[in-house]
């Protein structure tokens, strides 16, 4: 026998199931463990990213219909009024909601709104208007919608009509009266379903007249 067959047989007949193991044991640490724990990761990362976005998802699906009707408003395109401040006495902003609906005879409903407080030496009515007016007519293509029951000087409100917003409004409404300060509100709103005529829609697209912008008295 040659020594190369002597050598082959003695490599050969030296493998134990002990060396086998062994020699299993050695791969694994080297490259199945790290795998392993390389793949746990990669499936825990991916699993806390879907339950973060699923709770996003749940938050923002939980957001009130206010906040969703605020962030797309046409109430952001109007500052807020000069020399004023945020009105936060809820019975005199809910009282001027209740005055606006009733002026317009129940047939909108606000969408969104916005109240401010301004003091009674800087409260002139012709000049709140036609800041809302100058922020909105021409950005939006709005047009004063008059009122024929609307009474100058005593009324205090304005309404807009937009014809690329069918059955949309914007208003701006004032106390009549107040103590030290007066309450003045934006306003969005969308007109009632039971209100619009089998003719209304070729109403609300009508371009604006030449002569929109004037200010109610």
């Amino acid at each position: 026998m040659s020594a190369c067959s002597r050598i082959g047989r003695k490599s050969t007949t030296s493998r134990s199931p002990d060396t086998f193991r062994r020699g299993w044991a050695a791969f694994s640490a080297i490259f199945l463990i790290p795998y392993s724990a390389a793949l746990s990761l990669a499936f825990g990362i991916a699993g806390c990213a879907a339950i973060e976005d699923t709770s996003l998802n749940t938050a923002s699906s939980s957001a009130s219909p206010s906040d969703a009707s605020s962030a797309s408003s046409s109430l952001s395109r109007i500052a807020p009024l000069p020399h004023a401040r945020a009105a936060t006495e809820a019975a005199s902003n809910q009282a001027l909601d209740a005055w606006l609906s009733a002026y317009l005879k129940d047939e909108y409903r606000i969408v969104d709104r916005r109240y401010f407080a301004v003091d009674r030496k800087d409260f002139l009515w012709v000049a709140i208007a036609k800041f809302v007016g100058n922020a909105i007519e021409r950005p939006l293509g709005a047009c004063v919608e008059r009122q024929p029951w609307h009474e100058p000087g005593y009324d205090l409100v304005q309404v807009w009509r937009m014809p690329s917003q069918p059955y949309r409004r914007i208003a701006v409404a004032a106390e009549n009266d107040g103590d030290g300060s007066r309450v003045v509100g934006y306003f969005e709103l969308e007109r009632v379903e039971a209100s619009r005529g089998p003719e209304a829609l070729d109403a609300e697209r009508a371009p604006c007249p030449d002569t929109a912008g004037a200010p109610n008295g």
